[in-house]
C-alpha cells in the first residue's frame, strides 16, 4: 500500500516550536517526529507521500530538496498551495489526486502528522485490514476503546461500522487509517466538497470499521504539555 502523511498546517498551539516548520519535523530527543513515524511505517508501505505547506512557502515546489524525506522506501513531498485557507481534507485530496493521475489503485495508509505510535498499534490495524476488511470492502479506522468527550472521536455500531466522526462524545481516534482502494473515488468527492473539514470525514461516507488499540500505544502531539511528556520520557517514543 501507499502512505500519505498530511502535515501542511501550522500547529499554532505549540507556539514558537512550530514557527518555521510543521510539527512533523520537530526534534524530539534527537529525532524528528517524522523519523519516529518512518521507523514504524516503512515495514508496511511501498511509497510515502508527505503533504506540506507551512514552512515550505519558499521551496518553489522543490520539497524534496528542502527537507530530507528519504529512507529505504520511495518518498516525496507535495506542496499544498492554499494550506492557510483549508483543513487537512485538502491535504489528503492533494495526495489522492496525484495517485489518481499516476494510475495508482493501491490501498492507502493515512498517518496523521502529529502522532507517535508503536509498531504493535500500526501492525494491528494493518493486519486486521489485510486479513478481513480488504476482502469485505471496508476501510480500517484506528481508535481507543472507551467513550470520551475531550479529543476528536468516532462512533461505531454493534458491528464495528463507523457511523460518526468529529468533536463528539465517542471513542478517541488514533490518527491511523487504511483507505480501501475501492472507496477512493467517493473519498475524493467527499474531500473536494469539504476542504474546510478534517479528512476522516471520508470514513463516515465510505464503508469503514474500527480497530481498537491500547491507549498507551500512541501519543498525540498538539500542546506544549504533550511535547513535554515525550521529551521527559513519560510518553511513547
Amino acid at each position: 500500500m501507499r502512505t500519505v502523511i498530511p502535515a501542511a498546517g501550522r500547529g499554532s498551539r505549540l507556539g514558537p516550536r512550530t514557527a518555521n516548520k510543521p510539527k512533523l519535523f520537530l526534534q524530539l530527543n534527537g529525532k524528528t517526529l517524522y523519523e519516529y513515524q518512518r521507523n514504524v511505517i516503512d515495514e508496511y508501505t511501498d511509497d510515502v507521500t508527505v503533504v506540506l505547506g507551512h514552512g515550505f512557502e519558499d521551496a518553489n515546489g522543490q520539497i524534496d530538496e528542502a527537507v530530507d524525506l528519504g529512507t529505504d522506501v520511495d518518498s516525496r513531498g507535495l506542496y499544498l498551495e492554499n494550506w492557510q485557507d483549508v483543513e487537512n481534507a485538502a491535504s489528503l485530496e492533494r495526495a489522492l489526486r496525484a495517485f489518481e493521475a499516476e494510475g495508482c489503485d493501491e490501498h492507502v495508509l493515512v498517518v496523521c502528522g502529529d502522532v507517535l505510535f508503536s509498531a504493535d498499534a500500526l501492525g494491528k490495524i494493518v493486519q486486521r485490514f489485510r486479513a478481513r476488511y480488504r476482502h469485505e470492502g471496508y476501510n480500517a479506522v484506528g481508535c481507543i476503546e472507551g467513550v470520551q468527550d475531550e479529543m476528536t472521536a468516532v462512533r461505531y455500531d454493534d458491528e464495528g461500522v463507523i457511523t460518526d466522526y468529529g468533536a463528539i462524545a465517542g471513542h478517541q481516534e488514533v490518527g491511523l487509517f487504511v483507505l480501501h482502494n475501492d472507496n477512493v473515488p467517493v473519498a475524493l468527492e467527499t474531500l473536494q466538497e469539504n476542504p474546510d473539514d478534517w479528512f476522516p470525514i471520508v470514513f463516515t461516507e465510505t464503508p469503514s470499521k474500527r480497530v481498537t488499540v491500547p491507549a498507551d500505544e500512541r501519543h498525540e502531539i498538539n500542546t506544549p504539555e504533550h511535547l513535554a511528556e515525550v521529551e521527559s520520557g513519560t510518553a511513547l517514543q
